[in-house]
C-alpha cells in the first residue's frame, strides 16, 4: 500500500469519527447518562463562566440540589433558558422555590422559580471554553441552514460510503486512474 493510499485511509477514517463525534456523541450522553451542553450566552455569571463557554449540565432529581450549584432553568417571560447559581431554596408543599443570581450580578433574578419535587433539573457539572459560539453561531436560521445541508452531506456521504461494498469502490477508482492515465 502506498503512502498516499495511507494518507487517504486515515483521512476518510479521521472523516468518519469526526462526523460520529459530532453528531451522535450529545445525544448519546444525554440519553445514557442525563449529560447536556447549554452554550452561556451572557457575562451575568463571570468570572466562573464566560459568553461563549459550554456548560454542561446532568439532570438531577430536584430535591438533591443545594445552594451553591449552578443551574440550567427556564425564564418565565420569554421560557428562553438560562443559567445561573442557586442563592435560596423555600418547600412549600410539593414544591421548591429556587431564588438565583448570576455571579457577575449585584442582585437575585426577579422572582422565584417554581419546581416540582419529582422533577429533574440540570445542574452544572463542568464548561469547556470557546465551544459555545459554535452552537450560538448555528443557532442562527441561516447558519442552521447551512449547518442542516452539509449535516445532511456528510450524512448522505457516509451512507453512500456504508452501502457501496469496498471492491466496487476500489473498480470505480481504478478505472478512474486509468482513464486519467490515456
Amino acid at each position: 500500500m502506498s503512502l498516499a493510499r495511507s494518507v487517504a485511509a486515515i483521512r476518510r477514517s479521521f472523516f468518519g469519527l469526526s462526523v460520529f463525534l459530532i453528531l451522535f456523541v450529545p445525544v448519546i450522553l444525554h440519553s445514557v447518562l442525563n449529560i447536556a451542553l447549554s452554550p452561556v450566552l451572557s457575562g451575568s455569571m463571570r468570572p466562573v463562566f464566560n459568553p461563549g463557554d459550554l456548560l454542561i449540565t446532568k439532570e438531577i432529581p430536584a430535591t438533591q440540589l443545594h445552594v451553591g450549584d449552578v443551574v440550567v432553568l427556564r425564564n418565565g417571560v420569554d421560557y428562553s433558558l438560562f443559567s445561573h447559581r442557586v442563592i435560596k431554596i423555600t418547600r412549600k408543599d410539593n414544591k421548591m422555590f429556587l431564588t438565583t443570581r448570576g455571579d457577575a450580578n449585584p442582585e437575585a433574578d426577579f422572582g422565584q422559580v417554581e419546581i416540582n419535587l419529582g422533577q429533574n433539573v440540570p445542574k452544572g457539572i463542568g464548561h469547556i471554553p470557546w465551544i459555545g459560539r459554535i452552537i450560538v453561531y448555528f443557532s442562527d436560521h441561516k447558519a442552521s441552514l447551512i449547518a442542516d445541508i452539509l449535516i445532511l452531506l456528510a450524512a448522505g456521504y457516509g451512507l453512500m460510503r456504508v452501502l457501496t461494498p469496498r471492491k466496487k469502490r476500489e473498480a470505480t477508482t481504478a478505472e478512474g486512474q486509468e482513464t486519467d492515465a490515456d
